[in-house]
C-alpha cells in the first residue's frame, strides 16, 4: 500500500498525475537509482507519447512505501 505525502498530493495535482500513473510507474519503471541517502529511490517511467514520470520513495519503512514526490 502506499502513502502519499501532502507534499506529493499536491505535486501530483499540479502535474496531473494520477495515483495509478504512480502506481503504474512503480510497477512497470525503466529506470531505478537511489539518492545519496540510501533509504530513498528514484523511479523513471517513460509513457509512450513521451511523458515521464519520476517518483521518489522512502524506503525506509519495510510495511509501507511513502511517496515524498512526484514529478513529471
Amino acid at each position: 500500500m502506499l502513502h502519499f505525502t501532502d507534499h506529493a498530493k499536491d505535486r501530483m495535482r499540479e502535474r496531473e498525475i494520477s495515483k495509478k500513473e504512480v502506481q503504474g510507474c512503480l510497477e512497470n519503471y525503466q529506470v531505478s537509482y537511489p539518492n545519496d541517502d540510501d533509504d530513498i529511490m528514484n523511479y523513471v517511467y517513460t509513457y509512450p507519447d513521451g511523458r515521464r514520470i519520476r517518483v521518489v520513495v522512502n524506503e525506509k519503512r519495510p510495511d509501507h512505501k511513502i511517496v515524498i514526490s512526484v514529478m513529471d
